[in-house]
């Protein structure tokens, strides 16, 4: 059984989706109160897009960490 956010938003996106306005989605979470979709565009950047009671947002998703990367530059003066 759904909740109403996901119902909305997974019926919002597969709309979306059937007129070629998006690429792919998937619900990555569900709530009582909230639902959130992983959504490509059609550029191939991924959105994720949350729909609570309280409205929706958009945001890009975390980029992943990386274990020992060089995130940072090592000052060359030490």
């Amino acid at each position: 059984m759904g909740t109403f956010c996901a119902d909305e938003l997974q019926h919002a996106l597969a709309e979306e989706s059937s007129t070629s306005a998006i690429g792919p989605f998937r619900l990555t979470s569900t709530a009582p109160l909230c639902a959130t979709a992983a959504v490509t565009l059609l550029e191939g950047r991924t959105i994720l897009i949350n729909l609570t009671t309280n409205g929706y947002s958009v945001r890009l998703p975390a980029p992943p960490f990386a274990f020992g990367s060089n995130s940072y530059p090592i000052d060359p003066r030490g």
